[in-house]
């Protein structure tokens, strides 16, 4: 009973320091100092969801997903990193990295390659496509560090 009773006294705690935690931005998107004071300074985060993470064709092997971020409450345009997550092919993809169209409430990511296909007798590939995004449950991890005032 004991150990149960400090476990949740650990996880509370670990929690609070998490939520509390000190962050600070010494350079902006632009390289510099950042004017904003730092009380304003907010750390975002969120997950496009297994399964419902919308992925559109931008051309042959290239797909990409819009993720909205306005609940963030950015004033300006933060800085943001990225993984992408899924079940099977996720960590051979192309521009798993890269954002685009980064403004105060959104992002794309485009993500290209192509899944192998081997056996013993061939090999065989195929561009990635909607469909194998939404079957290899690809979902984007995400945080933003930005200012709200």
């Amino acid at each position: 009973m004991f150990a149960a009773k400090l476990l949740v006294v650990l996880c509370a705690s670990a929690f609070l320091t998490i939520v509390t935690g000190d962050f600070k931005m010494i350079t902006d998107r632009s390289g510099t100092t950042p004017s904003n004071p730092e009380p304003c300074l907010r750390t975002c985060g969120g997950h496009t969801g297994f399964r419902r993470t919308v992925w559109e064709n931008a051309s042959t092997g290239t797909v990409y997903t819009n993720v909205d971020m306005s609940d963030c409450g950015f004033v300006t345009v933060p800085l943001v990193t990225i993984s992408v997550d899924g079940s099977s092919n996720h960590g051979y993809t192309v521009g798993s990295t890269s954002v685009y169209y980064l403004t105060k409430n959104s992002f794309r990511i485009f993500l290209s390659g192509e899944v192998h296909f081997a056996s013993r007798s061939h090999t065989s590939y195929s561009s990635y496509t909607t469909d194998w995004a939404r079957r290899s449950r690809w979902s984007l991890m995400w945080l933003a560090l930005g200012y709200i005032c």
